[in-house]
């Protein structure tokens, strides 16, 4: 057919039917029938604040009646059923009923499903932020933070011999007041406070027990709080330092791997933030002093106290009498030094531990060198010098000494000669070392002490004058060496090895 002749067909007919019929009524039968039904509400909220939901319920059926479903609330092991119902839902008409209202305390999504009439709604509990000070109330407690302070290190004294406590993988302790009331024996669980980076709260600290922390005078004591009543005290979190604010915030949260339950925010706290260099010395004698410089500057926007503490450990061990502490005040944007004077005492490489600035300093010290004459007062305090002897040749080809029966001499071997030298000893308190911590060096050889069978020697020709003994009234005397001829034209070095309460260390005495 022609789209023109259609249209002009269509036209006529509704005009010859026009006044002549009535609209048709769909007409509904049977019994109520709800084939429309929604639940409706907001999409998030946060925890611990009540919302309400709506159902919604459209008659299609022949009959006014009721509308009832089970509605199920949650998912898994935490479902729990409720029923819904709304009366004298008319023909056509739709009705609504409220129900809850619902309240959680922890982050999470939950779900509402009425399944035999295919209606769901989710709801997205979220974080919760909180001032320090606010109070938290929940159905069966209220739980509230305040911030005491922030600390970079703890003290457990003023003396400076008492270690300061720091914190572990954390720039600082943030130190907080943690108040909860419950008005039934649900459990409540204080390690459900950490930090937004997965770090925990503490009870105390492994250095010290908290009634001896100096900054911690209030601990909370009940990790698992079941009982109806109040407590409170304080915690400890570690927390890490960006640009001198917290880089983590206050939270708690019932379930790791969910979003936190409740947030009080560090980043608008205002602090010290300490930037340290430490300068070592280039080289070290045994028995010397020398110096080590920290460097400190307040990078932060708040003054504070730069707590710093050194840890003498020379050999991996550690006493309580081996710390030394000095604690400065700075400004923000002011630098200072903080100098420690230490003497290394043995060959073994004594370390010094900067605690709070996280730096450990190993010097590698040379032993003392002497010139020949020159005297030492060693640990002990007994007085050392090797020397040539006076008005006597250094080097001989053969010694003669006296025996029990008669003069005896020993000869060098060939290419040899003996280098003899004096040491002479003061105040030898309760002993003197014995010839064997003695050594000649030459060209990189060390050569030990020879002497008679029996005990020491009493030299006379061409040398005059006392072996050396460890055990007379008059320790100290003569040293022989057999060295190569060569010796005789370059200098030797005399190394004495004495023991000290760190380890042995050696001194030297060149000719």
């Amino acid at each position: 057919m022609d789209r023109r002749t259609f249209l002009a067909s269509t036209s006529i007919g509704a005009t010859a039917f026009a006044g002549c019929t009535t609209a048709q009524e769909i007409v509904r039968t049977g019994p109520p029938n709800f084939g429309k039904v929604t639940i409706d509400g907001p999409d998030e909220v946060p925890v611990g604040e009540e919302f309400v939901l709506t159902v919604n319920a459209t008659n299609t059926g022949g009959e006014t009646g009721d509308f009832t479903g089970e509605l199920n609330i949650g998912q898994g092991i935490l479902q729990s059923t409720s029923s819904v119902t709304i009366e004298e839902v008319p023909v056509t008409q739709t009705k609504e009923t409220t129900i809850g209202p619902y309240r959680l305390d922890t982050a999470r999504e939950i779900q509402f499903q009425l399944p035999e009439h295919a209606a769901t709604h989710t709801v997205q509990v979220v974080t919760r932020d909180l001032d320090f000070g606010e109070t938290f109330e929940y159905d069966s407690y209220t739980l509230s933070l305040d911030l005491v302070g922030i600390e970079h290190y703890l003290t457990t004294g003023e003396a400076a011999s008492l270690p300061i406590i720091t914190p572990e993988d954390a720039d600082a302790f943030a130190i907080v007041n943690l108040e909860i009331e419950k008005a039934d024996e649900t459990a409540f669980y204080a390690r459900s406070i950490g930090t937004s980076d997965g770090g925990s709260v503490q009870f105390d600290t492994s250095e010290a027990e908290p009634e001896h922390i100096e900054q911690f005078s209030d601990p909370f004591s009940v990790e698992t709080f079941n009982e109806e009543g109040s407590e409170s005290g304080q915690v400890l979190l570690p927390i890490t330092i960006q640009e001198g604010t917290p880089g983590v915030d206050i939270v708690k949260n019932e379930v790791d791997d969910s979003p936190p339950d409740l947030r009080w925010s560090l980043q608008d706290q205002s602090l010290p933030s300490f930037d340290v260099t430490v300068n070592e010395p280039e080289s070290s004698t045994i028995g010397e002093s020398v110096e080590i410089e920290l460097v400190v500057e307040n990078t932060g926007s708040e003054p504070g106290t730069y707590r710093s503490q050194m840890l003498k450990d020379p050999q991996g061990y550690s006493t309580n009498d081996e710390y030394e502490r000095n604690d400065i005040d700075l400004a923000p944007g002011e630098s200072r030094t903080i100098t420690y004077e230490v003497t290394p005492d043995g060959l073994s490489p004594p370390r010094y531990e900067f605690l709070s600035a996280g730096r450990t300093v190993t010097l590698d010290p040379s032993p003392r060198q002497l010139d020949f004459g020159e005297s030492v007062k060693t640990d002990e305090g007994t007085s050392y010098s090797v020397d040539s002897v006076p008005n006597q040749p250094m080097y001989v080809d053969e010694l003669t000494y006296e025996s029990a029966l008669s003069d005896e001499t020993i000869e060098s071997g060939s290419g040899t000669v003996f280098a003899v030298v004096e040491v002479e000893i003061e105040s030898p308190g309760d002993g003197v070392l014995s010839h064997r911590n003695y050594r000649l060096q030459f060209r990189d050889m060390e050569y030990e002490p020879t002497r008679p069978q029996f005990g020491a020697a009493d030299y006379t020709s061409p040398i005059d004058g006392s072996g050396y003994s460890s055990y007379t009234d008059s320790p100290g005397g003569l040293l022989i060496f057999e060295v190569p001829e060569a010796s005789q034209s370059n200098d030797i070095m005399i190394r004495a090895t004495f023991s000290g309460e760190h380890g042995d260390y050696p001194i030297e005495w060149t000719e």
